[in-house]
């Protein structure tokens, strides 16, 4: 049987909470994934897949690899997902940050995948945020326009897609 948690921040959890419910697949948990208390309330399992959205650009760097340390510790083997802001979209957010107005005032960016590997969990491969053949799958204004931005060289100095297993 497959599960699926979903980990973020209380007030993440709660708007969620307004259109999902728990099942016996699907959990939600509230936390603050900087304490590593909450990884016991995940189940023992051999195999984990970590699908790490939107969460790297907020942990220095030793908090990211301690948090990938702590999930090694729990699971045997890990299939490890990761987007990641570079250096110089890290640097652009002083100027220009979305996420402002959510209380967050500092943002970090990983230019190397070998910056966060950790003993144990190894840097497998990059991908593409937006691969060529979903792009493809676009026509006219639209598929310019993310062949510009969201593919190719513009696109890897802002954001980074990084694999990883265990």
């Amino acid at each position: 049987e497959n599960l699926w948690y979903d980990i973020d921040f209380a007030e993440v959890i709660e708007e969620r909470k307004r259109y999902y419910s728990d099942t016996d697949t699907y959990h939600m948990i509230s936390t603050d994934v900087r304490q590593s208390g909450w990884i016991s309330a995940l189940p023992k399992s051999k195999n984990a897949i970590i699908v790490m959205e939107g969460i790297s650009m907020y942990l220095k760097t030793a908090e990211l690899k301690m948090l990938l340390s702590d999930l090694c510790t729990h699971f045997e083997n890990i299939s490890l997902l990761i987007d990641c802001y570079t250096t110089l979209a890290a640097k652009i957010s002083k100027i220009k940050n979305p996420v402002k107005d959510v209380g967050v005032s500092r943002v970090y960016g990983i230019d190397n995948p070998e910056l966060i590997a950790i003993s144990g969990l190894s840097f497998k491969k990059e991908h593409n945020i937006t691969p060529d053949n979903l792009i493809d799958m676009l026509e006219g204004f639209e598929k310019r326009i993310f062949k510009k931005l969201y593919a190719g060289g513009f696109s890897k100095k802002l954001y980074r897609l990084f694999e990883y297993e265990k």
